[in-house]
């Protein structure tokens, strides 16, 4: 039988990911943003948990996040979902 996914992709044109980082951006923790109660410039700050736990939500259903990113020419997240677990 084969596998379906329903599937969807939300893309920006910033400045992209750096591919040396690319592989820590899911890892708990990990953020290029200041840490909350560090922010000195009135930037966003982070916890590194967003996308960790987007990943791990979608893992808890069969389902995945995958990311394309070009420096200079945006990033691209598209999620996966087995269309099993849909209806």
């Amino acid at each position: 039988m084969k596998k379906s996914n329903v599937w969807f992709k939300i893309s920006d044109n910033g400045p992209g990911i750096n591919q040396s980082i690319i592989k820590k951006i899911f890892d708990p923790f990990f953020t290029t943003k200041s840490k909350i109660g560090d922010e000195t410039d009135n930037k966003p700050t982070g916890t590194g948990l967003g996308l960790h736990s987007c990943s791990e939500i979608l893992k808890s259903y069969s389902g995945k996040i995958e990311v394309d990113s070009q420096l200079g020419s945006g990033t691209s997240f598209t999620v996966y979902l087995p269309l099993k677990n849909i209806i």
